[in-house]
């Protein structure tokens, strides 16, 4: 009995590590679509985008909080700002971002709310939400990382 207790805590312990690690493995803030130009004028959201690539996350969310809803920017603004802060460890605020972005479904890539959201299921452990996004993904083969989510086994 003391030997199936100690393999099945292992098996869970390594399910739960391999999710961390998925997440570990596919998050990658820095390949955010970048809008910073040498010689552009400064602006609101070039200034939000800078302080996040510093590292200065808190500051980015209130410069990115700037951008209003009717901009063309905005749409980034919620990847940058959910990305800010998943960097700061605020991971429900950081699914209420990319909630926020998968909304917009006027915006063409909308869909990275559902992948993003899923990267941080997957850090938190949870399994359940993080196959919610899984399914929403697949169900469009134009989705963002279609395939990644595709091969990913839950």
């Amino acid at each position: 009995a003391s030997i199936a207790i100690v393999f099945g805590a292992f098996l869970l312990f390594n399910s739960n590590s391999d999710l961390e690690n998925y997440y570990t493995d596919n998050v990658n803030w820095q390949e955010l679509p970048s809008f910073i130009d040498k010689g552009q004028p400064e602006n609101d959201f070039n200034n939000a985008e800078i302080l996040f690539k510093k590292g200065e996350y808190t500051k980015a969310i209130v410069s990115f909080s700037k951008i209003d809803s009717t901009q063309e920017l905005y749409p980034y603004s919620l990847m940058y700002i959910g990305a800010s802060y998943d960097q700061l460890n605020e991971n429900d605020k950081a699914i209420e971002a990319f909630d926020l972005l998968s909304k917009l479904t006027s915006f063409e890539e909308s869909s990275r709310g559902y992948w993003y959201k899923m990267l941080i299921y997957l850090k938190q452990n949870n399994k359940d939400k993080a196959l919610e996004m899984k399914t929403i993904i697949l169900k469009d083969s134009a989705n963002f990382n279609y395939t990644k989510a595709k091969n990913l086994e839950l």
